[in-house]
């Protein structure tokens, strides 16, 4: 399976999606204007990487800011990765947020109650 790589902008985040390396990364902003667009390619690499997925996938989120459109398309995906729990495949989800970043660690809070996965909490 092929990684997938997005770099950075102004407006969305960098993408390291790399299974051979068990690497899962969504780090920077992200507050695009058509998040169905920018999110469709993430949703289709994890739609083939459940076809065989490792046995362990820790995702790393780190987000300085992140819009309502792009929070329902990040739903989406950690509902995907959720079903992976289901296979017996151990799925972990590290949310960094900056220290003095209360909103960020209250909404990787609401998230880490919504889903059910388990969630750490990283100041940086």
């Amino acid at each position: 399976m092929n990684p997938l790589q997005i770099a950075a902008s102004e407006e969305t985040p960098e993408v390291i999606l790399d299974a051979k390396k068990n690497i899962f990364k969504l780090t920077g902003r992200s507050f695009v204007q058509n998040s169905v667009v920018f999110y469709d390619p993430i949703l289709k690499w994890f739609s083939d990487y459940f076809q065989a997925p490792n046995s362990s996938t820790k995702i790393e989120l780190k987000f300085d800011y992140i819009n309502s459109s792009s929070q329902k398309r990040l739903i989406e995906i950690i509902l995907k990765i959720q079903q992976l729990t289901k296979d017996l495949t151990s799925v972990n989800v590290v949310w960094y947020y900056k220290s003095d970043d209360e909103d960020m660690l209250e909404k990787g809070q609401e998230f880490g109650e919504y889903f059910k996965l388990p969630f750490k909490f990283i100041p940086y």
